[in-house]
């Protein structure tokens, strides 16, 4: 039973199969916003929200070119089994040559159809294995920076990681919250380890004596184009004195871009299986 006393972020970490890194990284930048904390945990739930549709529309995107390729796979092998071994005996009565590929493909329908039973326990073990792990898996920082490169879809990653930690950053930067846990906080928020590195540098240059807007320049290769963006989102904003408008604003460009992108990602993924 958890303590009424705990902070509701260390409760959280009670229950990781629900409340995932991302989420109790915001939920403890909410609570370090002092007076402001009731808004910022208001700004938190919009947050929240609007990240869940958006990784329900990525999670949609993906299925069905991910179906269609999985049934893709199960004719092909259904063809290789029963259409390719007729075919092939049929041309060695006519003394026809049987390619080299094609005989691989015939030896290969002739395991299955031996061992069928193994590949199906095998099958079923991948299966089991994928979904048991593919979790701890994916929160790895090579699984996290791989698919981070990804075409198409490792673009939509990045910008929405970029909301994330300027969401949070924007929230805690309005509520006074102390630099050096605006940082942390916004960079764990990201979700991804690749701009935790990223915001751990800038506070680290900042901590030595510079600007935000130069911290940012000098550290924006570690995030690509997005990191560039608000490089230059700063570089305004500083002129103005004001930079948590232009953050908030690119955090929901980065979002709004994001959206836009998940729309034709369906057609993107099906472009290979033509």
């Amino acid at each position: 039973m958890v303590n009424r006393g705990v902070p509701l972020s260390d409760a959280m970490t009670l229950f990781p199969e629900t409340f995932n890194s991302m989420i109790i990284a915001l939920t403890r930048a909410s609570e370090s916003a002092g007076g402001k904390k009731g808004e910022v945990f208001k700004a938190l739930a919009v947050a929240m929200h609007n990240e869940n549709k958006l990784m329900r529309k990525f999670i949609g995107a993906m299925s069905y070119p991910l179906v269609v390729l999985g049934l893709a796979f199960v004719v092909s092998i259904v063809l290789q089994i029963k259409a390719l071994p007729p075919l092939v005996e049929m041309f060695r009565e006519m003394g026809a040559k049987i390619p080299t590929v094609t005989q691989w493909f015939y030896n290969a329908s002739k395991v299955m159809t031996t061992y069928w039973y193994a590949l199906i326990l095998g099958f079923v073990t991948v299966v089991y294995l994928a979904f048991k792990y593919i979790g701890p898996l994916s929160r790895t920082p090579f699984s996290q920076r791989t698919l981070l490169v990804l075409p198409y879809s490792g673009s939509i990653l990045r910008g929405l990681c970029m909301a994330r930690a300027l969401n949070a950053y924007c929230m805690l930067k309005s509520a006074g919250a102390p630099d050096a846990e605006i940082y942390h906080l916004a960079g764990a928020a990201s979700g991804n380890v690749v701009y935790r590195e990223m915001f751990a540098a800038v506070h680290s240059r900042i901590s030595r004596g510079e600007s935000p807007e130069d911290a940012f320049m000098h550290e924006q290769y570690r995030a690509g184009d997005e990191g560039a963006r608000v490089a230059a989102k700063l570089a305004v904003g500083s002129f103005s004195g004001d930079t948590v408008p232009l953050l908030q604003r690119a955090a929901n460009e980065f979002q709004e871009r994001t959206e836009s992108r998940l729309a034709v990602l369906p057609q993107a993924l099906e472009l290979p299986l033509l």
